[in-house]
């Protein structure tokens, strides 16, 4: 699993073995009677909180930054693995550069109070820099928007695989809305995520973000993303929400529900699952054309139901 939410869990104790026996980098100190790790950026330091996910190339840490703010850490699990987040850091810097350009666009040609609010589907890279205490491997510190703390996130499928419940049909509009929002800055910049999972789609289910947390896997092409790739990738997201939905994936059938009193959206649902359509824009207008034809527009909660 990519990243794993210990439901308000706690885990002080980083897993040193990991990290060098001689290391000068993190740094044991008493806080509050308790041990405490830090690791020291150029910058500022960051308490270890928490480990809360481990990968084949990195581990995840809740870090609370001298500032008193949270944030995850990422280091490479070795040296062989810095290009992995040296890539994500540069993916993520140049998806801002392109957010900004876009809001700025938007401003002088729109009520300059609104925004696009891409700002709120991607993760903001605090700092990247490299540890020389521990062999000069990479690490990442990240913001999620919205988050007031990292454990404010949920991995996508971990309430079918962990709770055993399932999203309603409503909350599952608001999740697929943003992940096709996400997918109309990434694609036309020619950007593809790579990695589209239950354990890579995080969402926030009280103030409703969604984002994707691993861009390790992310590419950018020399032009406009090809279409298979595309529709590869919207695919993938929506087969994502089917099984939050309790539906089935290769049928396309979701189990009834009062919210649902025809199969119009079980049908398009299908048709995205399916890799059908290809362009994030025209499949967010349709979507977003029937989900206003069944229910009315408000803020719905976030939802679930027993499997």
């Amino acid at each position: 699993m990519l990243f794993t939410n210990y439901c308000g869990k706690s885990y002080p104790d980083l897993d040193l073995s990991h990290f060098d026996s001689e290391s000068k980098c993190l740094i044991k100190r008493k806080r509050g009677g308790l041990m405490a790790q830090i690791i020291q950026s150029p910058v500022t330091k960051y308490h270890i909180d928490a480990l809360v996910g481990q990968t084949t190339n990195y581990n995840v840490y809740i870090v609370t930054a001298d500032s008193g703010e949270q944030h995850l850490l990422k280091i490479a699990v070795t040296t062989h693995h810095n290009g992995l987040l040296d890539r994500e850091a540069f993916l993520l810097r140049d998806l801002y550069e392109e957010i900004t350009r876009r809001e700025t666009e938007h401003e002088c040609t729109n009520k300059p109070n609104e925004d696009l609010g891409y700002k709120r589907c991607f993760p903001r890279l605090e700092e990247s820099f490299l540890v020389p205490e521990q062999g000069n491997r990479r690490v990442n510190v990240i913001t999620i928007y919205g988050a007031e703390t990292p454990r404010d996130l949920v991995p996508i499928e971990q309430w079918r695989t962990r709770e055993r419940v399932r999203i309603d049909p409503k909350t599952s509009a608001w999740i697929l809305g943003r992940l096709l929002k996400i997918f109309t800055l990434t694609h036309p910049f020619g950007v593809s995520i790579g990695k589209v999972d239950g354990g890579n789609i995080l969402v926030n289910p009280t103030e409703h973000h969604v984002a994707f947390f691993d861009w390790t896997q992310a590419r950018h092409h020399n032009s406009q993303l090809p279409p298979s790739v595309a529709q590869t990738e919207i695919a993938a997201a929506t087969k994502q929400v089917i099984l939050a939905l309790g539906g089935n994936i290769n049928t396309g059938e979701l189990l009834d529900d009062p919210q649902l009193p025809d199969s119009r959206y079980a049908e398009l649902l299908k048709q995205l699952a399916d890799g059908r359509l290809s362009d994030p824009v025209s499949a967010g207008v349709q979507f977003y054309r029937l989900v206003d034809e069944m229910w009315e527009r408000g803020f719905h909660p976030f939802t679930t139901y027993k499997l």
